[in-house]
């Protein structure tokens, strides 16, 4: 049981919250936007997102698991 403990607790230590950001063409203007790609440790878990935001246009999409802008669509 010890062990299991320990594991849970290096794989949060390990886990990539802030990621990394890229430029890529908006899906709806094609104006530049930017990608963050990140890790997020829920119910014991890593799982990884990806969020994309569009500055010019106002496009929003993501893989998240809840999203208010996304549900609020």
């Amino acid at each position: 049981m010890v062990k299991r403990s320990l594991e849970k607790d290096m794989a949060a230590d390990q886990v990539d919250r802030k990621g990394f950001r890229l430029i890529v063409d908006c899906d709806r203007c094609s104006g530049p936007a930017v990608q963050r790609h990140f890790e997020s440790a829920h119910s014991g878990s890593v799982n990884q997102y990806s969020i994309t935001n569009c500055g010019n246009c106002g496009y929003h999409h993501c893989d998240l698991d809840t999203c208010h802008r996304c549900d609020g669509e």
